[in-house]
């Protein structure tokens, strides 16, 4: 599986940029005086990956990273209203045509503003993607976008040890593999109701894959299974989404 893809629409493509304008760095962003949202309680949060396509398998994993979102909002004690997946994009198409039409396609976050506040009332926007990319891993450790994740290792022969052990089960169970491996990672960007970028940030999720050692005594090869439970465990979610959301909103008793 490749990276999380956005359609090729130009006005969409010009928009992602500024959706996505530091995603290439760990340093979350944050216009002056914002920092700890003050006087902010109405957040509209749009659907996870409105604005980026998003692989079919990893929609369970939109779903939990919603519900990590909202929780984590309603523990700094903020009001929370959702723009279903549905009603998010057909408002942005709206927002991205006239763009276009109009010649503003780099004020094309301002008119997708204009048009959920037709429908919403809020004081910031935020749109939450799930984002993929390789990094580099050693020993099954890896370190992206303030966290440090192992892969998990999963159906390791029960052998004897000694000579009946397979060396190559044995060897990944102890010293894990090494490699570019594909990781999640949460990217959120929030705007006022005027369409003005005030916060950027990203936090580290989960891999994207398991270590399958159930054909190593057959075959003496191990696989890469997709993960059927991607941010379920929520404690590493919440650490995610906090990185994610610091300095803007950061977690309690920062």
């Amino acid at each position: 599986m490749g990276p999380v893809r956005a359609p090729r629409h130009p006005a969409l493509v010009v928009l992602v940029g500024l959706l996505l304008g530091c995603a290439g760095t760990p340093d979350n962003e944050i216009a002056p005086g914002h920092e700890g949202a003050p006087g902010v309680h109405r957040f509209l949060v749009c659907a996870p990956n409105t604005a980026l396509a998003l692989p079919a398998e990893l929609g369970d994993g939109a779903a939990a990273l919603r519900a990590g979102i909202e929780e984590y909002l309603l523990q700094h004690d903020r009001e929370v209203e959702w723009v279903d997946l549905y009603q998010g994009k057909h408002l942005l198409r709206r927002a991205l045509d006239r763009a276009k039409e109009e010649g503003r396609a780099d004020e094309a976050p301002a008119l997708f503003a204009e048009e959920l506040s037709q429908h919403f009332d809020f004081q910031v926007l935020v749109v939450p993607s799930i984002l993929v990319q390789r990094v580099r891993t050693r020993n099954s450790w890896a370190s992206w976008d303030g966290v440090k994740r192992r892969m998990r290792t999963l159906n390791a022969p029960r052998g004897p040890s000694g000579r009946g052990q397979s060396t190559l089960a044995e060897g990944i169970a102890h010293g894990g593999i090494s490699g570019d491996m594909l990781v999640t990672s949460v990217h959120v960007v929030i705007f006022s109701p005027e369409g003005e970028k005030i916060f950027e940030g990203r936090g580290g999720l989960e891999f994207l894959h398991d270590i399958d050692l159930s054909a190593v005594d057959k075959s003496s090869t191990f696989e890469l299974s997709m993960r059927d439970d991607l941010f379920t465990e929520r404690e590493l979610l919440q650490e995610g989404i906090g990185i994610a959301f610091t300095p803007y909103l950061p977690p309690r008793g920062r």
